[in-house]
């Protein structure tokens, strides 16, 4: 949700990252937050949307630097499709222009990051990976895992619901999971500053025939636990 990020957050996520020596980083939706395309209330103390991207085109910069030979994949999510609903609503005839999208504001080519816009789902071996927001609205529930397996019935995970959660639950033939990752943002934002959010990321290690572990990390007090 930048420019309502959490660096320390960011930071330990790169460091992780390295420490493992990681070979691809899915950014799973929101890494703007678009706030002044949206359609809700605008706070005038925020960034204007040119300066968001600004500081969009600058984590893009220092995450490829920390992590030069990673795969990097910016997944869209509801807030980057603000854009076009924007558009679509108060400017339809610059939808056909080359270059008005975000892959080009952020210049993801020149730092080798891949667009994933639409609502496509990331298939990473036996593993699906979604923003969240595809199935359409929803709280998440209790447990957004369990959310998430009801609706995708299938190996899964998301971000979205910004807190970290496991379901396993039993196929015919096998046991599937789903699971939802925290978020790397400010826990607290004025808009809605009690929740039950969490800052965190996960990690997952891919076999070779599609099978797959998931670590489900968050934030405590400035360890990822």
């Amino acid at each position: 949700h930048i420019p309502g990020h959490d660096d320390d957050t960011l930071n330990l996520f790169v460091a992780e990252c390295k420490r493992r020596s990681v070979k691809g980083v899915i950014l799973n939706g929101d890494v703007l937050d678009c706030h002044e395309l949206s359609v809700h209330e605008k706070d005038p103390s925020m960034p204007r949307y040119a300066d968001e991207l600004d500081l969009g085109k600058k984590f893009l910069e220092w995450l490829r630097h920390k992590l030069p030979g990673a795969r990097i994949i910016y997944k869209h999510g509801n807030h980057e499709e603000r854009l076009q609903r924007y558009v679509f609503n108060r400017a339809p005839a610059l939808n056909a222009l080359e270059g008005v999208n975000i892959q080009s504001w952020l210049h993801m080519e020149k730092h080798g990051i891949e667009d994933l816009p639409g609502k496509r789902v990331i298939q990473l071996g036996k593993l699906n990976i979604v923003h969240g927001h595809e199935f359409g609205k929803g709280s998440g529930g209790v447990n957004p895992a369990r959310w998430l397996a009801l609706k995708a019935i299938d190996n899964s995970m998301c971000g979205h619901f910004h807190r970290a959660s496991h379901h396993p639950f039993k196929g015919l033939n096998s046991t599937l999971g789903s699971w939802s990752t925290g978020c790397a943002c400010d826990l607290h934002p004025e808009w809605l500053p009690i929740n039950q959010w969490e800052n965190g990321a996960a990690w997952v290690e891919l076999s070779s025939d599609g099978t797959f572990s998931v670590e489900n990390k968050t934030v405590v007090n400035g360890r990822l636990v």
